[in-house]
């Protein structure tokens, strides 16, 4: 099982990120692509990628920044899709949270949260179940301070608490994709990819950032049974667009 971690360089042309994605796409022999948060800017980007996809082999995850809904113009923001067999696939999801403001005491929307993960964030490749988070969504973990920064989940409810765990329990990879590098509290963020990767699964994120070069931090992360992963070297774009890394499961 190969997994090819991408980051993009920040605030990329629209038409270039379409361009790039589907080079990388058409070019890649993983069985797995994972493309940082906003991926493309908008559904019709997604269209218009489809039609320059020829790799029918691999399997991308990506994100659409907004989509557009009817005559309202309503905006759902950041939404993951898959690309498989060259076709784009709606996973029906949106991020549901951002910070950890928004989750703090709010059993409500951690109870839906929990319920998307259930119905609309895993898919399988290659008999390896995965689980889809949106960047901040990862504060549906809470660092203990006075306790190492031990991480526990944020809403004391023994319901949802299990619920999450059993959705934890029943993936292989957890694939966290980022919109930016998230450079403070580098410690607290450590302690929950070593959460969210034990008992044997894989833990992956990756970001767009400023800098794109072999020893720049924040940009991708892989962890395995609590433990950080070393990273490959990485392929660096000659233009400095992009960047790519695969792992080898």
């Amino acid at each position: 099982m190969k997994i090819q971690l991408v980051s993009f360089i920040i605030d990329l042309d629209s038409d270039i990120k379409i361009e790039i994605t589907a080079e990388i796409i058409n070019k890649s022999k993983s069985d797995l692509l994972f493309f940082p948060g906003n991926t493309l800017d908008s559904i019709y980007d997604g269209f218009e990628l489809t039609n320059l996809i020829k790799n029918k082999n691999t399997i991308a995850l990506i994100e659409v920044s907004q989509l557009s809904i009817g005559d309202l113009n309503k905006e759902i923001t950041h939404c993951p899709f898959l690309i498989k067999k060259g076709q784009l696939i709606n996973m029906h999801t949106f991020q549901y949270f951002t910070t950890s403001d928004i989750i703090e005491n709010n059993a409500f929307l951690a109870e839906a949260f929990v319920n998307e993960l259930e119905t609309r964030r895993l898919f399988e490749v290659n008999g390896y179940n995965c689980l889809v988070l949106q960047c901040g969504e990862n504060n549906i973990l809470k660092n203990v301070q006075s306790d190492n920064n031990n991480v526990i989940i944020r809403i004391e409810d023994k319901s949802i608490e299990r619920r999450f765990r059993n959705v934890l329990k029943g993936s292989d990879i957890i694939l966290n994709a980022i919109h930016q590098p998230q450079y403070g509290n580098q410690n607290k963020l450590h302690k929950r990819r070593e959460y969210l990767s034990r008992n044997g699964r894989i833990y992956l994120s990756t970001n767009n950032c400023e800098v794109l070069s072999p020893k720049a931090k924040s940009i991708q992360y892989a962890y395995c049974n609590g433990k950080k992963l070393e990273n490959p070297d990485p392929y660096i774009d000659a233009n400095g667009r992009y960047m790519y890394r695969i792992f080898e499961l």
